[in-house]
């Protein structure tokens, strides 16, 4: 359990829960969801009040470990996603996660720019408020690569609720999907919570895939 932890059960509840339901939207009920059911069925966005503590130093190293890759032992660390790694990260989201990620992929989000770009909005709005976390690579020469982003932010129970609005039919699809699955379960009165870390996205470079670098992520949230 990670130092940032506000419930890891809730977290890995949530996951498991979107992982299922997303599975069932993409077998079943894809076609369903129109950018007219995101404007008749009253989707709505949160309007987050939480900030990042003051008494919680910026940017920290949240995690450091060691991964076995091409022969060679790389040292990596997990820390918080500062301003000069933003545009890189927000690059490897929209070039990797639309690509790859599951229901991302069954849209076929990547083919059309404008939601792409409605995406990558949302990630610049929530990256500004500092509680996103990115995977580098230490190397020997003194630099570092860029290696994973996991865009975060904390859902209060208290969060203004906001019409969805959007022109774009591809992103209203998406966007449909995810809030169906929101809405499947109310995490603050299952497990009596007033806020809790939720994600907009996880990604690691291709190259990196299969070194367990998603997981030393979510260790570190």
């Amino acid at each position: 359990m990670g130092p940032r932890t506000l419930g890891w059960e809730v977290l890995c509840h949530s996951q498991m829960i979107f992982t299922l339901n997303i599975y069932y939207i993409s077998r079943n009920a894809r076609d369903k969801i129109t950018y007219n059911d995101a404007a008749n069925e009253g989707f709505k966005t949160r309007g987050m009040v939480f900030t990042r503590p003051s008494s919680v130093a910026y940017p920290t190293v949240w995690h450091r470990f060691t991964v076995r890759r091409q022969g060679t032992t790389a040292s990596l660390r997990v820390q918080d996603l500062t301003e000069d790694k933003q545009e890189e990260a927000l690059a490897l989201l929209s070039k990797h996660f639309t690509r790859d990620e599951p229901p991302c992929k069954y849209i076929g989000i990547n083919k059309y720019p404008t939601a792409v770009a409605e995406l990558e909005g949302l990630w610049r709005k929530t990256v500004a408020d500092r509680l996103s976390l990115v995977c580098v690579e230490d190397k020997d020469d003194g630099t570092s690569s860029l290696v994973g982003v996991n865009v975060l932010t904390v859902a209060c129970k208290d969060d203004k609720e906001e019409p969805f609005k959007t022109e774009d039919r591809i992103w209203a699809k998406l966007f449909g999907a995810v809030d169906l699955v929101a809405r499947s379960v109310d995490l603050f009165q299952k497990y009596g919570v007033d806020k809790y870390l939720t994600a907009y996205g996880l990604v690691v470079a291709p190259e990196w895939r299969g070194c367990n670098i998603g997981k030393e992520i979510l260790k570190a949230r």
